[in-house]
């Protein structure tokens, strides 16, 4: 069923690992291109009478690109992010970094 994604989310470092596996991934279109929602579910702890236990060093990052055939991407906005500030586009991929227990929803314009 993968292959019928549109987006790839790759590893930071090697560009090529599918990062699905570490990260959750919905994907919702929109009139300009499609709305991505990354979640990540590793670093945090929960006990059920402790406080809940987050570990910084488990945020995750992974680069968005299209697959051929689907677009390119010509716009990112952080829409997790009070200022929804712009997201540099680099060799047609957004880089993202999700913190641990966090969520990051990407808005990707398309050309």
């Amino acid at each position: 069923a993968d292959s019928v994604l549109p987006i790839d989310v790759l590893d930071v470092a090697t560009g090529t690992i599918d990062m699905k596996a570490t990260l959750q991934v919905l994907l919702g279109r929109s009139k300009a291109g499609w709305h991505v929602t990354l979640i990540n579910n590793g670093g945090v702890t929960k006990h059920p009478s402790k406080a809940v236990k987050i570990n910084a060093t488990e945020a995750v990052s992974a680069v968005l690109k299209m697959k051929t055939g689907y677009g390119a991407i010509e716009s990112a906005t952080l829409a997790t992010d009070a200022a929804r500030g712009q997201m540099p586009v680099v060799d047609e991929g957004v880089r993202v970094t999700v913190p641990p227990g966090g969520v990051a929803v990407v808005e990707l314009g398309l050309k």
